[in-house]
């Protein structure tokens, strides 16, 4: 997240943009797998949403280290 030293605002990144549509997108992939007659898609996606969430996490436990 990028903070602008002449305001208050604060932009997010492209990368937490990207990460946030991944995450909407396959959210909603995940919703509508019950209708797709793929083989194993919805599992395919929850292993895709925890793969995007132990990246978001190893990103924070980053930043944590680097504050500290």
């Amino acid at each position: 997240m990028t903070v602008s030293r002449e305001g208050a605002s604060i932009a997010p990144s492209f990368s937490e943009y990207t990460l946030a549509g991944a995450k909407e997108t396959l959210k909603i992939l995940e919703t509508a797998a019950e209708f797709i007659p793929i083989p194993f898609l919805r599992g395919v996606i929850r292993v895709g949403v925890a793969v995007l969430q132990v990246c978001e996490v190893s990103k924070i436990l980053d930043f944590v280290q680097m504050i500290c």
